[in-house]
């Protein structure tokens, strides 16, 4: 599928659109940690839910449509009747309630799901709904700042098409949202993150002609650190019903979608490494003592156990492989493969990096995937904790 163009133009919002904009904001983000506090603080026989697994939540207003180790789905027994924070272009919308929990710290989970430039957008979108989407920032009003590096408010454009066989009987739906992220602390002191996106609503934008018609959704995630490497994710979802059939299709897209933020880690990580494999390569072109160490072609990792090397009796080279953040060679035992995901300049379309200092030929992998479209991002980790990258230069990322 082509790229579309597209079909609006950097918009300028006068004083009074950017105030309301941030003013709607506000509002969603506060009914939507009002519903979190309910939830957590009361059920219906006055008990606290904190400690309840995020399948038992049904009661006279969730019902249960389904779940899985680290998420469960609901969708309210009565249709959402707060026009008010809708708009009045909603006719009979509902409200789907995603819960459960994620592995990881709040930081790395802001940074995954942040949007940075176009091109994120694009790669976030794409990994979110496992197929290509077409989509567009419009106008910035908020961005990241030293002390509130995930604050972002902005407008974009997104179109979603269904894959064949759905695409020959679903049109295609185009979005222009109002998308908010960012972190607040509570008088509790509790520490939040928050994702939010709603109907734009803004004159310049109008429905296009044709085949692609305006999509309505909104959702509102909060992300609450409930323990150490412990998420609580909290999702409202308002959708617009369309009958039986499209309601099903609408929800199965719905929980696909929301799924897409249990990969917020991979994408963090994801960044981790593009931004490290862009800044750290004149820092390690000095580091001139690893080179005795690369003539040999003896493992970094190894080289410094000296007990692995009596143990083995030495490590033969291996030349194929070095950590593309460091340099240093690097053995099949103290190495990890990563693919990164960028896009594509030319084509414009999501693809797996290549880096001109570490692709080598070409071959098919077993997903059929060329090998010259990936990067072999060899790694080294410690032998006593294995997950731990041990090259310096991934930590300077946060300094």
């Amino acid at each position: 599928m082509s790229p579309r163009r597209v079909p609006f133009r950097t918009l300028q919002l006068s004083v009074e659109e950017r105030q309301d904009c941030q003013g709607r904001s506000f509002q969603l983000l506060d009914r939507t940690l009002r519903s979190y506090d309910e939830r957590n603080d009361q059920g219906e026989a006055g008990h606290r839910l904190n400690s309840i697994h995020h399948s038992n939540l049904e009661n006279t207003r969730w019902k249960l449509l389904k779940t899985q180790e680290d998420a469960s789905i609901y969708i309210a027994r009565h249709n959402c009747e707060d026009h008010n924070l809708l708009g009045g272009e909603w006719e009979n919308p509902v409200v789907v309630l995603t819960a459960g929990t994620m592995q990881g710290d709040l930081e790395t989970i802001m940074l995954g799901i942040s949007i940075e430039d176009v091109a994120n957008f694009r790669v976030r979108s794409e990994l979110f709904t496992k197929q290509p989407m077409d989509c567009a920032v419009l106008a910035e009003l908020l961005i990241p700042s030293d002390s509130q590096p995930f604050q972002y408010l902005a407008i974009q454009w997104m179109v979603y098409e269904h894959i064949w066989p759905l695409k020959a009987l679903v049109r295609p739906r185009d979005f222009v949202t109002l998308a908010s992220t960012g972190t607040i602390t509570r008088a509790n002191g509790d520490r939040i993150g928050y994702e939010l996106a709603q109907p734009a609503r803004l004159r310049q934008c109008p429905p296009l002609p044709g085949t692609i018609i305006r999509g309505k959704v909104m959702h509102a995630a909060i992300f609450k650190q409930q323990e150490p490497g412990v998420i609580d994710v909290f999702i409202h979802t308002y959708v617009e019903t369309e009958g039986a059939i499209m309601d099903k299709l609408i929800l199965s897209v719905t929980w696909r979608g929301n799924l897409g933020f249990w990969g917020a880690e991979k994408l963090a990580e994801m960044k981790k490494l593009q931004w490290c494999i862009a800044n750290c390569r004149r820092e390690r072109q000095k580091e001139q003592q690893r080179a005795s160490l690369s003539a040999l072609g003896i493992c970094k990792q190894c080289f410094d156990n000296r007990r692995v090397l009596k143990k083995i009796g030495g490590v033969g080279p291996d030349l194929k492989s070095s950590c593309v953040l460091c340099a240093s060679p690097t053995c099949w035992k103290c190495r990890v493969h990563r693919t990164l995901k960028v896009l594509d300049e030319n084509s414009a379309k999501v693809t797996d990096h290549i880096d001109p200092e570490t692709s080598r030929g070409s071959s098919t992998s077993s997903d059929g995937a060329s090998d010259e479209h990936r990067i072999d991002l060899s790694i080294r980790v410690e032998e006593s904790a294995p997950s731990v990258w041990s090259c310096h230069c991934w930590y300077m990322y946060y300094q």
